[in-house]
């Protein structure tokens, strides 16, 4: 049975690590963790850690084996790469999404970066912003082409302030953008996650009339590093490594390779740690290789958004994870990822017990139970 009387607010903030948490930077976080709870040793996100895959397993509650997101290519797709051996371009799985509009509880969405509305298959939300996934004309965006915080601030705040709406998402993109061009440590980075923080900050001052029945959860999708002196590691200009594989898919700190025909995996595994500045690889499925760097390794062919911070290797794998509000799940969760770091694929089976709704199809922990 669905729960009228609960509230669930699910912000991810993106690319800011859990490491950036202090009062200095976050004092907004920094308070709803205190009178709240949070994983001090930080949450999880698969490898590659990067935006698409991390929020199909948010929206899935599952693995990228299972939901079928595995590449950042998914917004900017290769035919016969992505979709294809690399990934899908959207989840392949049900949603949270899916699972409250099934059992009629009202969803609103809001996305800084508008390819999430497709990839997470969150089109289905009764309130979605960007419509469609298309930015309004106009709309002022980063250098990487998303929303800046000023123009979703609008939609997002209109979405807080609607009183009867069980659940929202949404997803705060600016700080990455920052995070790339300049650093995670850098001043302009930090102001960035300042300015983030604040926005929070509205988010927390606007849900206030409901405390006493939200659960409010901020996670991140991925983390961030310093970008190394290394000189980015093109594969393919390896001799080696171009006789062994049949094509690169660049994912920041990590890349998957296909594998040629013919050639043992082993072989190709050989091969690639001959390059220097690859440090393992493993084989996600038969002839595809996940290929991982020294950390802050940039894994490109060519220009790259990586100017001075990546993400996608093991290394910024750890996720920010708070918790706030005075739902009686709130002190259980709380509790929950205290003891255990929870993974993203636990948020969306977690917010679906809140509000009552069946979700059989997920895999990750009921951090509520």
């Amino acid at each position: 049975m669905t729960d009228p009387t609960s509230r669930v607010v699910l912000l991810s903030l993106d690319g800011i690590g859990h490491s950036v948490l202090s009062p200095q930077v976050t004092p907004h976080l920094w308070s709803l963790r205190a009178s709240g709870g949070w994983a001090p040793h930080g949450g999880c996100c698969d490898v590659p850690a990067v935006t698409y895959v991390s929020h199909a397993t948010l929206a899935t509650g599952t693995a990228p084996a299972t939901h079928g997101v595995t590449s950042n290519r998914a917004a900017a797709p290769l035919q016969g790469t992505v979709p294809g051996w690399a990934g899908h371009v959207r989840v392949q799985t049900p949603t949270l999404f899916d699972a409250l509009r099934e059992a009629g509880v009202r969803s609103a969405v809001v996305c800084g970066d508008q390819f999430l509305v497709q990839i997470m298959g969150a089109m289905v939300g009764n309130s979605v912003w960007p419509p469609g996934g298309v930015l309004p004309v106009d709309t002022p965006t980063c250098p990487a082409g998303y929303a800046l915080n000023d123009a979703m601030r609008g939609p997002l705040l209109d979405a807080v302030a609607d009183r009867g709406l069980p659940f929202l998402f949404a997803h705060i993109n600016e700080s990455d953008t920052w995070g790339h061009r300049f650093g995670p440590d850098h001043p302009e980075a930090l102001a960035s996650y300042a300015a983030t923080d604040a926005l929070v900050g509205e988010v927390i001052a606007a849900v206030r009339p409901d405390w006493d029945r939200l659960a409010l959860i901020v996670v991140s999708d991925h983390g961030m590093e310093r970008v190394s002196g290394a000189i980015p590691i093109d594969l393919l200009a390896d001799d080696r490594v171009r006789a062994a594989i049949a094509g690169v898919v660049n994912e920041g700190g990590v890349a998957f390779v296909r594998v040629r025909d013919g050639v043992a995996t082993v072989k190709a595994g050989e091969a690639l740690l001959g390059v220097p500045g690859v440090v393992a690889w493993r084989e996600t499925r038969p002839g595809v290789l996940l290929v991982e760097g020294d950390p802050g390794v940039v894994f490109s062919d060519g220009a790259t958004k990586h100017l001075c911070g990546v993400h996608g290797g093991p290394g910024t794998a750890v996720t920010m994870a708070i918790v706030g509000g005075e739902h009686p799940a709130v002190r259980r969760i709380a509790s929950a990822v205290e003891e255990h770091p929870p993974h993203l694929a636990d948020w969306a089976p977690t917010v679906a017990a809140i509000l009552g709704v069946s979700f059989p199809t997920g895999e990750g922990r009921n951090l509520a139970a």
